[in-house]
């Protein structure tokens, strides 16, 4: 991985293997899609510069896709993950959660 992934920043784009990403999709269904989705996430802290969740695995977590979408980065401890958001963490949020409810 990049030792600075904000340095590295491209638009996301569908992969020729068809990784299930989309330009239509909005910034908060794009770090949904990166942590592995709503199936992957057990607890959803809101935070005023992070997204800050709990996965059940965080093998399938995709840094590349949470960077695409415009994090600056991530931070994983065990299972505990921080999306790196700055300032637009808070409004990223409030259509964040509302994902995770509507697929459970």
């Amino acid at each position: 991985m990049n030792s600075a992934p904000w340095l590295a920043r491209a638009p996301l784009r569908a992969s020729p293997q068809g990784n299930g990403y989309s330009a239509e999709m909005s910034k908060a269904e794009m770090i949904l899609a990166g942590l592995g989705g709503a199936e992957n996430i057990t607890e959803y802290q809101p935070c005023i510069t992070r997204i800050r969740v709990r996965v059940v695995d965080p093998e399938v977590i995709d840094e590349e896709a949470l960077v695409n979408a415009g994090a600056y980065g991530t931070v994983v401890t065990g299972k505990t993950v921080q999306v790196i958001m700055g300032a637009r963490a808070e409004e990223i949020g409030l259509e964040f959660e509302p994902l995770l409810t509507a697929t459970a």
